[in-house]
């Protein structure tokens, strides 16, 4: 009898599917790309995204409106934003999602230069806990594939059933221009080779390493010093002699301040908010606290 319990138990795992597995698996601690839409759709709903809010004064979108331009169920949108929200390409806002500038200037990419669109999203993705982990490890020497994922794996706790996932981080790394994958090697893309050689991107194989001009000097300033998001707010600042309409200065305000809540924390044990007001021809700053009187 015992041995007809243990076949009926084994022949009740065999049909599990891997979803289930997971679902009676400990989680990782980061969220991770979803593996029930195919890479290629989740570039196609960032793009969405951006037209979705673009349409509405760049406001917060939900994941029917999103739907309408990526022509997708919104079903399948929100098993995506987890992700989107870890990696910093969306701020969540209530019930719905407003996308960083990086997105919108990822679309708008797209449609002169699909092939190197997404390098426009490779200072968030290079400020995000994937990014930073794995461009440190490659500064130091070249790793595999294999290697790479286990890599990742450890950092946010994944169990092997989320190995799929863990590899679209690379993915997701290597289209925004951050890392080389070459077979079963991954390098980072802008790690210098040895004896003062420098990669040719155009050629193959061997030839790859060929001698070429030195690189230009890196950019300097206190700009380039600034965290990725940081600078993309003070690059979207118009020149003095430009005229900036007090909308758009609060719009640009706005998109600040939730910035600073995503990437800064309080003391205060309280949560709070900044809302920026445009009454008339004043713009104002109000600071809002859990339980303060409306």
């Amino acid at each position: 009898m015992a041995s007809d319990e243990n076949a009926k138990s084994d022949d009740a795992g065999a049909g599990q599917s891997p979803t289930d597995v997971k679902a009676n698996k400990p989680k990782p601690t980061r969220s991770l790309p979803t593996d029930r839409v195919g890479l290629e759709k989740q570039f196609v709903i960032l793009r969405a995204y951006a037209k979705a809010s673009l349409a509405v004064d760049r406001a917060p979108v939900s994941n029917n409106d999103v739907a309408r331009y990526a022509d997708i169920a919104p079903s399948s949108i929100s098993v995506c934003n987890p992700f989107f929200n870890d990696a910093g390409l969306l701020i969540r806002e209530g019930i719905k999602q407003r996308p960083v500038e990086a997105v919108f200037d990822y679309d708008q990419a797209s449609d002169w230069n699909p092939d190197r669109a997404a390098s426009k999203l490779s200072g968030v993705l290079a400020a995000s806990w994937f990014g930073k982990a794995l461009l440190t490890k490659l500064a130091l020497r070249p790793s595999t594939i294999a290697d790479s994922a286990e890599f990742l794996a450890e950092e946010c706790r994944a169990p092997v059933e989320y190995k799929d996932q863990i590899r679209l981080l690379l993915d997701y790394l290597a289209m925004a221009g951050l890392i080389v994958i070459d077979g079963n090697a991954v390098t980072k893309a802008n790690a210098a080779p040895s004896e003062g050689q420098r990669v040719d991107p155009e050629a193959k194989g061997d030839s790859k390493r060929v001698e070429l001009p030195p690189p230009p000097p890196p950019a300097t300033g206190i700009v380039n010093e600034l965290h990725p998001f940081i600078q993309g707010l003070i690059k979207k600042l118009p020149s003095p002699e430009s005229p900036w309409e007090l909308r758009d200065r609060a719009k640009w305000l706005t998109t600040a301040a939730n910035i600073f809540d995503l990437m800064y924390t309080v003391d205060d044990d309280k949560p709070s908010s900044i809302d920026i007001t445009l009454q008339g021809s004043t713009l104002g700053v109000v600071h809002k606290k859990a339980g303060d009187d409306e």
